[in-house]
């Protein structure tokens, strides 16, 4: 039951990360309906609580995508690097991950207004 209770509070952690990510994208009432979704999602409830490593993943990618630097969201300068380290957490853990994180980061190299800053 440890395994399981653990997976869970990631899951429960991935949906408040999901509805910040939301309300820092959208809006607030967008945000709500987003959590609404996830939580009444069956998927979701049937996979979200079981030990498998794409469901850690998820979770650390809604949190990297959070902590993301971007000029849609107006990042803060001290979650880049916190972005960054979950962003290579999901790569480290599944590298088919890098599916998602090569363009955003190749993105934010080229486009970026701070390309200095984001490596460092």
């Amino acid at each position: 039951i440890g395994p399981r209770l653990l997976q869970g509070c990631f899951s429960a952690v991935g949906d408040w990360f999901l509805y910040r990510l939301a309300r820092k994208l959208w809006s607030q009432s967008v945000a709500q309906w987003t959590l609404f979704s996830q939580v009444i999602s069956w998927f979701t409830f049937f996979s979200g609580i079981r030990t498998f490593s794409n469901s850690l993943e998820a979770v650390l990618t809604t949190m990297a995508l959070y902590f993301w630097p971007s000029s849609v969201t107006k990042c803060r300068t001290a979650s880049r690097p916190l972005g960054l380290l979950l962003a290579g957490a999901t790569v480290v853990m599944r590298p088919t991950g890098a599916i998602l994180w090569v363009p955003l980061v190749l993105r934010e190299l080229l486009y970026g207004a701070h390309r200095l800053r984001f490596v460092f």
